[in-house]
């Protein structure tokens, strides 16, 4: 996964790969945060999704073009607003996308940021961080600014947390200035 700090939101680009054991699969679930929007889910047999409100979250309900056996994956991309984030201090959690009944989650998740944002990192809970080279990016749609690299982790078990708490940057500008002067006898 891929959660991206960016100036008005946090957007975020889970790739999901299922497997089962039994039977044939004509749609499958996912559960996400309530606060989140369902931008596009990618996949070569997705032939559409709904979202639902449940309980405390949401449940994604993908429909497939083809029963599938076995295996199956797809990217969930979904982001929430920040608000005010430009003028204060804004703390949130990294979204935790599940599959309800499943026996094992695994993963990375890779946190980017804005070049025109700080961000630091909470205690973080049920994730180990990685080094960023070993995370494998999704693709995600970029900012104007960009997008930099901050902290990979890795989960084995979810629910985990991770709060990210993010400000303008106030940059450190250091400015060295040199003059060279060229004397010399004109004719």
């Amino acid at each position: 996964a891929t959660v991206d700090v960016l100036e008005d939101r946090l957007q975020t680009a889970w790739v999901m790969e299922l497997a089962f054991r039994h039977g044939d699969r004509d749609a499958l679930s996912v559960e996400l945060p309530a606060d989140y929007r369902v931008e596009r889910i990618e996949g070569a047999n997705v032939r559409g999704w709904e979202v639902q409100p449940e309980g405390a979250g949401q449940r994604l309900t993908i429909s497939l073009l083809k029963q599938v056996r076995g295996s199956e994956t797809f990217t969930v991309h979904a982001w929430r607003q920040l608000v005010d984030i430009l003028r204060a201090e804004v703390t949130v959690e990294a979204p935790v996308l599940t599959v309800p009944g499943a026996a094992r989650h695994t993963g990375q998740l890779l946190v980017r940021h804005s070049p025109a944002l700080a961000v630091r990192v909470g205690e973080p809970s049920g994730v180990r961080r990685i080094d960023i080279q070993a995370a494998t990016a999704p693709t995600v749609r970029e900012s104007p600014l960009g997008v930099r690299p901050f902290q990979a982790y890795e989960f084995v078990q979810v629910p985990f947390a991770l709060r990210l708490t993010a400000r303008a940057a106030s940059p450190d500008v250091e400015a060295r200035v040199q003059t060279i002067l060229r004397v010399a006898e004109r004719e």
